[in-house]
């Protein structure tokens, strides 16, 4: 993952965004990269690569470099472009490197670029050309990623939009690889108390991950981030995105949930009416 600095926006507009994935073309096909997807969002983006012969950090630098230059010369700006080193995280299976993929395609749909519906056409991440709705890049190895899916593209494209339409792992941060790491049962343990708490109060998990707002699904949003903080003894910043709020808001719902009265977490339409 490479950032902006200060969190800053990278791209100016689309025009930008080409012109970066013009350096990924030139650069990661001359270095032997093999990328398996790559994600672009307002203030950094991601690359899912196997390593050549050449160093990955030869190769990050050669792209960082010129696409900063561009920018800063076509935005009358100077200075720092990106946040210090790339990030890196390595996969350790099979398993991890599907996950990946999931996690960075939804990337955009988390952050309100797109839908969910509407993601095999988006045109900032290796998730169209896989899906075979978009032209893949040159630089992305379609047919490698297609093949930890199924033997043939068919049926791994199928395998994929299944994979892409389920539950997903919460899948860690670079910055909370080592609590993940520490807390992966009781994380499952939420994903699933999850789905039995919105289905207990008619709420769509869709719509708690996207943040929403209606009375149930704060309700259940209240009940879950109690459980998660009181019982399961996770970090707020841990389990806040699995309900579609900031940690501290997590912690706010938590505190309101555990002084209401048992009643109020029901469903209104399971409320008793005077």
């Amino acid at each position: 993952m490479v950032r902006g600095v200060e969190r800053r926006p990278i791209f100016g507009d689309d025009r930008d965004r080409l012109a970066l994935l013009a350096r990924f073309d030139a650069v990661l096909v001359e270095s032997r990269v093999q990328c398996f997807t790559w994600v672009l969002m307002p203030n950094h983006f991601h690359l899912l690569v196997r390593t050549g012969e050449i160093p990955l950090h030869q190769a990050m630098r050669r792209i960082g470099t010129s696409y900063a230059m561009h920018f800063n010369r076509r935005w009358n700006r100077v200075g720092h472009l990106f946040q210090d080193r790339y990030k890196t995280r390595p996969a350790e299976s099979d398993g991890d490197l599907r996950g990946l993929v999931r996690y960075l395609h939804r990337n955009p749909v988390r952050a309100g670029l797109t839908s969910s519906e509407a993601l095999d056409r988006y045109p900032w991440s290796g998730h169209g050309a896989l899906m075979g709705t978009m032209t893949p890049r040159g630089f992305h190895d379609v047919g490698g990623t297609l093949g930890w899916f199924g033997a043939e593209p068919s049926e791994a494209r199928r395998e994929l939009g299944a994979w892409m339409r389920a539950e997903p792992e919460a899948a860690p941060s670079f910055r909370e690889e080592a609590i993940w790491r520490g807390n992966e049962e009781r994380l499952r343990e939420l994903l699933a108390e999850r789905d039995r708490v919105c289905r207990d109060l008619g709420v769509d998990p869709e719509a708690l991950r996207r943040g929403g707002r209606d009375r149930d699904t704060s309700l259940a949003r209240g009940k879950l981030a109690h459980l998660a903080q009181h019982r399961l003894g996770l970090p707020c910043r841990l389990f806040a995105p699995l309900l579609g709020v900031s940690p501290s808001a997590a912690s706010r719902a938590a505190s309101r949930a555990a002084s209401r009265p048992p009643d109020a977490l029901e469903p209104r339409s399971r409320q008793r009416t005077p």
